[in-house]
């Protein structure tokens, strides 16, 4: 199941730490072999288990090697540094993954049933639940936790461990005085339960209590599971040196001679008065206090369940008939001991406890409780990833100098393709003043062309004209003029104009004399941008109207129809009634004689049964020029 470390804390502080998400089993997918050792070090004995994993074979035992301190007379710390080192160095363990084991009895563990909830509120629950286990110390903790699977009535079981820092640090103190920083640290009894699930798998699957029991020199751990959840952990004050000394009491002889003597002895059950009988009923009187401890504080169905196996471990677990003893005086469950086996097949029992250590170093362990402080664990890390970290640095300079080639080669590239394109500008060059030759012809060219678009499009745009006014008809109205806004405004007609030229569509259309046109367009010049066109048209008309209402509303309708017409009207002027002001001026087109004799006429007007004839005028603007000279304007200035 999922877990998260915790790291170094107070109850006040919480310590930052490298986060190992992703760390975990990491090894799985490198091809290298790995090897880490697992350091256990006892009060009378060092025990270290060095072992090596790879993708093909797994896990398996490199090397051990015991160090005895009685015999090597090693009393206090200092000695203990300098021996350790020798030790390692001898054994070429310095430079590897070591992970320490701490005795049980120098931390605590509980088994806690959490409500279900997210990651942050549990930790938040298991800092709470710490903090209760820890008291009311000041002193600095550590502690970490393990979610397990909900069996057994626990919903959320969770496994905590927890220890003061100065024991960690005082265990820490001795491996860095022998200049090895470890890669982890963690209880001896999370070792025995991972050495144990490594080399006998099936047992995680076995629903049914286990007991796991390890007999050190001093101290004994009991660990109760069940179906891959640990469900209880204590720590005896019983330990193989009570063997010792019943021996020495009862045989006087020493130390040493009592611990040879010890590993020769058979107990049996049959011999009560052996001095090792006695004792190890004590032993059992140990574990039936552990056992009955459990039961007390375990829900009443899993305490119902009986114990199907004990596995022995620890240098204790060597001594001759232990295992009948426990069976026949403890429980008459099935015994068996549990350790790795070396090269030759030996099982060896006293190294279950560092087997599991380095299994931790190597991560591959199934239940993780760390209480390395997040110094060690940086250090840890930074060690573990250096060789990443510099194969990382290499892949970057190899891409770096891979892709400035890349970015040489482009640049080369584009520089060739540049020069190209270079050389054929400059050949184009030449050509730049002659098209702006070619371009300044084009625009005189245009401009000369002007005043014969414009003096060609005046005569058919104003047929056009007179033929939509045409198609304009009443009996009510009648036009009597039409003529260019300028000639309306600014030429006067020719006093002696034909009567031709006098009708209702064409009038102001006489010409002045061909000899005196012609000598002015021999003689005068024209200015392009001077030359005008007829943009608009002046419509003079009468309406039969008996009131200035009726006179109004006709040359409404006049105007509404002229709009519609699509030559009249531009975006910027529309059809529109000249008022009588724009109207002054040209009092002379109303006297003209043929219209003198039709408005002024009394035997026609006595005819219009009380109405009158009523003069207008509309201005007729064109929907569009005949030349946008605006264009050629702005290519003057553009040049």
């Amino acid at each position: 199941m999922g877990r998260r470390r915790l790291g170094t804390v107070t109850f006040a502080l919480k310590k930052p730490y490298p986060d190992d998400k992703g760390t975990r089993n990491r090894m799985f997918w490198k091809n290298k072999t790995r090897k880490a050792v697992g350091l256990d070090i006892g009060s009378s004995t060092i025990k270290a288990a060095e072992l090596s994993w790879t993708k093909e074979g797994g896990v398996s035992l490199v090397s051990h090697q015991l160090l005895k301190l009685r015999a090597e007379g090693i009393l206090d710390d200092e000695e203990l540094s300098q021996s350790l080192s020798t030790w390692l160095e001898q054994n070429g363990w310095k430079n590897r993954d070591i992970c320490l084991g701490l005795q049980q009895y120098l931390a605590t563990v509980q088994v806690r049933d959490f409500p279900v909830a997210p990651e942050a509120k549990l930790e938040e629950m298991i800092a709470y639940e710490t903090q209760q286990l820890s008291g009311i110390s000041e002193e600095k903790f550590i502690h970490d936790y393990h979610i397990m699977p909900p069996k057994y009535g626990r919903n959320n079981p969770v496994l905590i461990g927890i220890s003061r820092y100065s024991v960690v640090a005082e265990k820490l103190q001795v491996l860095e005085s022998a200049g090895v920083t470890p890669a982890d640290m963690t209880m001896n009894s999370m070792a025995l339960i991972n050495a144990l699930f490594n080399l006998h798998p099936e047992t995680k699957d076995v629903e049914k209590p286990q007991m796991i029991i390890e007999i050190g020199a001093e101290n004994s751990t009991v660990i109760i599971f069940a179906g891959g959840q640990i469900l209880s952990i204590n720590s005896l004050l019983f330990g193989s040196d009570k063997f010792n000394r019943a021996l020495m009491e009862s045989m006087e002889m020493d130390e040493a001679k009592a611990e040879e003597e010890k590993l020769k002895a058979e107990i049996s059950s049959k011999n009560k008065k052996h001095p090792l009988h006695k004792v190890s009923l004590t032993l059992i009187s140990e574990l039936k206090n552990a056992v009955e401890q459990w039961k007390i504080h375990e829900n009443a169905e899993t305490a119902g369940m009986e114990i199907v196996k004990l596995w022995l471990c620890g240098g204790g677990s060597l001594i001759g008939g232990l295992p009948e003893i426990l069976m026949s005086n403890f429980m008459e469950c099935e015994i068996e001991l549990f350790g790795p086996v070396d090269k030759e097949g030996k099982l060896l029992p006293e190294l279950a406890c560092a087997y599991g250590l380095a299994l931790q170093a190597m991560e591959i362990e199934d239940i993780r409780i760390s209480l390395a402080p997040s110094e060690i664990r940086w250090v840890s890390l930074r060690k573990r990833n250096y060789k990443f970290i510099s194969a990382a640095v290499f892949i970057f300079v190899i891409a770096i100098f891979l892709y400035l080639i890349d970015f040489y080669l482009k640049l080369e590239k584009e520089d060739l393709q540049n020069r190209k394109i270079i050389t054929r500008l400059q050949a184009c060059e030449v050509f730049i003043p002659k098209l702006d030759k070619l371009g300044d012809d084009i625009r005189h060219y245009e401009k000369m062309i002007v005043p014969f678009a414009i003096t060609g499009n005046n005569i058919p745009r104003f047929l056009s004209a007179v033929r939509e006014v045409g198609k304009i008809k009443g009996d009510n109205f009648f036009f009597s003029y039409l003529a260019d806004e300028k000639s309306f405004h600014g030429l006067k007609l020719e006093k002696n104009a034909s009567k031709d030229t006098q009708n209702i569509f064409m009038a102001n259309l006489a010409a002045k004399d061909p000899a005196s046109f012609m000598k002015r367009g021999r003689n005068e010049s024209v200015c392009v941008n001077q030359m005008t066109e007829n943009r608009s048209l002046v419509l003079i008309g009468f309406t039969i109207s008996s009131s200035k209402k009726e006179h109004y509303d006709l040359v409404r309708q006049i105007q509404t129809k002229l709009s519609n017409v699509p030559l009249f009207s531009s975006n910027t002027e529309e059809v529109d009634i000249l008022s009588e002001e724009e109207r002054t001026g040209r009092e002379d087109i109303m006297s003209s004689p043929w219209i003198s004799q039709v408005v002024n006429n009394r035997e026609i007007n006595s005819q219009l049964g009380g109405k009158r004839f009523r003069d207008f005028a509309i201005k007729l603007p064109f929907a569009e020029d005949s030349v946008n000279q605006a264009n050629l304007v702005e290519i003057k200035k553009g040049k």
